[in-house]
């Protein structure tokens, strides 16, 4: 994430907007003036006076390069702070330059002429904005005409830094192994669409590299980044917060990096019910039955019970571990019906269930597979079969759930809707899912992976 720095008179607002457009967006505010004084133990006026403009430039390029550092920062200057060449050029290294131009006339009526060491008449004032406007618009990268209020400036201000933090963004997914992910396929699509020239890569992570990998991303201001297996649970300890549903399912797919804050998210849930709500299906009411309880189920069920399904009961070859799902799920919803039981006991609740969901590896290419889907022939004929593998495109229980009559589909909705609720998080916009979901379905259906 970019560091934006803003330029211009001195008055004109640059700490003032800084600091309020900061407050709004979830960014670091630096005052290089302050970072200067704290440096020195001195006021900017005492530097003037003892050692003159010429040292206190190179103290702006000094620290233009050291607070460059630390991504993701807004970055107030004095205003004399492009009269020196060398500071624009290592300002250009870290940060996006803004002129925050604001008439003469406005600045000068609350401006202290006490606390400027170059100026003490208005007259003064326009003499320096007539000599420095040039400069200031040479050196910006994007100018802000800060005529109106406070809030309407810091209004335009947020905007303006909202568009430049959509221009070549950075992000990846990590993993091990991470070669064959999809990610890139499913995520450029749609951040080329809002984003001038996005880039999202594969990374691979070992285990041991987690720490380090943070570190990076903090200091290189790598705007987010998605965690495939087997970092899903790991990388929570080294997030700065969570979100509801990953601290609740003990998992995070989605990293959004704010100014070195890490925020950890899983967008899980929210993919697979955009995935129902695709099918014009609503779960609200309704008695779910999902066959494993890892992260998958997790998320999944977590989302249907904030979504008042009426009941959940959940299998597993281990039925201790159905259990403590069903208890994770009734302190969180205390008034939903839950229910456990070991996979093998299928038939005894197929016959009630509205909704079946596999969150398991059951059915996957080169994977184990279902002992007996005698089970699907006893759901209700009403019933929605979710197989939550997108690989193979078909699976052999959406095969028995088309022989008995029932409508099913697989987990590539889920898959791409997941995505698309991360690339909200990420952009920080609303965005139009529907207007990329068929082309992006069709990309992926093509690819030889999902055939």
């Amino acid at each position: 994430m970019k560091n934006i720095m803003l330029i211009g008179m001195p008055g004109s607002g640059k700490t003032t907007l800084g600091k309020l457009a900061a407050a709004k967006l979830e960014l670091q505010f630096v005052d290089m003036d302050a970072y200067i004084e704290e440096s020195l133990g001195k006021k900017v006026s005492d530097i003037f006076a003892e050692m003159g403009e010429g040292y206190f430039r190179g103290l702006e390029s000094a620290s233009a390069a050291i607070i460059g550092q630390t991504k993701g920062q807004i970055i107030s200057t004095g205003g004399g702070f492009v009269l020196r060449e060398n500071n624009i050029t290592e300002a250009k290294k870290h940060a996006v330059l803004v002129f925050i131009d604001r008439p003469v006339e406005a600045i000068a009526e609350n401006f202290n002429f006490a606390d400027r060491p170059l100026l003490n008449t208005v007259e003064e004032l326009q003499k320096m904005y007539e000599a420095r406007i040039a400069k200031y618009r040479n050196a910006a990268d994007y100018v802000l005409d800060a005529k109106g209020t406070v809030e309407e400036s810091t209004d335009k201000l947020c905007r303006l830094i909202s568009q430049i933090y959509l221009t070549s963004p950075m992000f990846t997914v990590i993993g091990d192994p991470i070669a064959k992910s999809l990610s890139p396929q499913i995520h450029l699509p749609l951040l080329n669409h809002y984003c001038e020239e996005p880039v999202y890569e594969k990374t691979l992570v070992l285990s041991d590299e987690l720490e380090e990998f943070v570190d990076f991303v903090r200091k290189q201001g790598i705007d987010g980044f998605n965690i495939t297996m087997p970092h899903k649970t790991a990388i929570m300890p080294y997030l700065d917060v969570l979100d509801e549903h990953s601290s609740f399912i003990g998992a995070v797919n989605t990293v959004v990096n704010k100014s070195g804050k890490l925020y950890g998210f899983s967008t899980d849930g929210e993919g697979f019910l955009l995935s129902l709500q695709h099918e014009g299906i609503s779960p609200e009411n309704k008695n779910i039955l999902i066959a494993g309880s890892g992260g998958a189920a997790k998320a999944v069920a977590y989302s249907l019970a904030l979504e008042r399904c009426a009941s959940v009961t959940v299998l597993d070859r281990n039925p201790q571990k159905a259990a403590e799902l069903c208890h994770m799920l009734q302190q969180a919803v205390p008034e939903l019906k839950t229910e456990y039981a070991a996979l093998k006991d299928i038939e005894q609740f197929a016959p009630s269930a509205d909704i079946f969901i596999n969150a398991t590896p059951l059915g996957m290419e080169c994977g184990a597979e279902w002992s007996d889907l005698g089970f699907v022939d006893m759901l209700p004929k009403t019933a929605f079969v979710h197989d939550l593998l997108y690989y193979p495109r078909v699976t052999e229980l959406m095969k028995k759930a088309t022989d008995a009559g029932l409508k099913s589909k697989n987990g590539l909705d889920m898959l791409i809707f997941q995505a698309f609720a991360a690339d909200e998080l990420y952009l920080g916009i609303p965005l139009d899912y529907e207007e990329h979901y068929a082309k992006l379905k069709i990309l992926l259906q093509q690819n030889s992976m999902l055939s």
